[in-house]
């Protein structure tokens, strides 16, 4: 048997090996699946973990994946780059609590001593609040002006492309006739010196 052989018989071996680890591991799965309840319970269940000295460590943890909430992302929360929409919130905010505070002073002091939480909250959870209604008109302005410039600029562009396109052209043309014209001036030049063409 030359080395070529070997590796290639090992390959197989090594292969062969991990079929059949998969394979085990996949029986392993479906009969973990199939206890049903029982495996739900005793992920619910925290083990215990030993050091070793055999005595129970508590400073170990294991966050179960099923127990994790998922991140909450409600609509209320003004956050986005869609200005209009958010402006419109933080407007409709202001006007409910205006009309509150005709009603009812105190409730209108409630609900804005609860906004100011919430947002608090939220700025300490590192969510970047877009409710300030000045702020917004100030950033909606900015993208416009953003636009219109970028607008500027491209159709400035596009004009200095088809400038060069037409001077291109123009060039091309003129270098053209000119080719022709020294072309037909050889010619004569020719006629002339064979006598065919009669001097001037």
């Amino acid at each position: 048997m030359d080395s070529a052989e070997k590796k290639r018989l090992k390959r197989r071996l090594s292969k062969a090996k991990l079929r059949q680890r998969r394979k085990a591991a996949k029986q392993k799965t479906k009969e973990h699946l199939s206890v049903g309840d029982t495996s739900v319970k005793s992920e619910t269940v925290p083990k215990k973990v030993f050091n070793k000295d055999d005595k129970m460590v508590f400073s170990n943890f294991e966050f179960n994946e099923i127990n994790r909430k998922k991140r909450s992302t409600s609509t209320d929360v003004p956050t986005g780059k869609n200005y209009k929409v958010l402006l419109n919130r933080a407007k409709k905010k202001k006007a409910n609590v205006s009309e509150v505070e005709v009603k009812d002073k105190e409730q209108a002091r409630e609900m804005t001593t609860k906004e100011v939480w919430k947002s608090a909250l939220l700025k300490a959870k590192g969510v970047k609040l877009k409710d300030d209604p000045e702020l917004l008109k100030k950033a909606m302005k900015r993208r416009e002006q953003k636009k219109k410039s970028s607008q500027q600029k491209w159709e400035e562009r596009k004009k200095m492309l088809e400038k060069q396109m037409n001077d291109r052209q123009d060039k091309r043309t003129k270098n053209i006739a000119k080719k022709k014209e020294g072309r037909a001036n050889k010619k004569v030049q020719k006629a002339k010196k064979r006598g065919r063409v009669a001097v001037n």
